[in-house]
């Protein structure tokens, strides 16, 4: 991601959703990395992207 203002949007949505639900997960290291650019993605969009993939993890 080329700009500064949307990698600390997915910051701040990624930490905000782990928050959440930190409770929940297991113990161990995450590291959450990009594979495509998000484009013209808007806040509640990228929230749920990143909700969506902690619901992947086993519990």
């Amino acid at each position: 991601m080329g700009r500064a203002v949307d990698r600390n949007l997915v910051r701040r949505q990624a930490r905000e959703a782990f928050r959440t639900v930190r409770v929940y997960l297991p113990a161990f290291d995450m590291v959450l990395r990009l594979s495509a650019g998000l484009g013209r993605m808007e806040k509640p969009a990228v929230r749920a992207e990143i909700d969506g993939l902690l619901k992947r993890l086993p519990e």
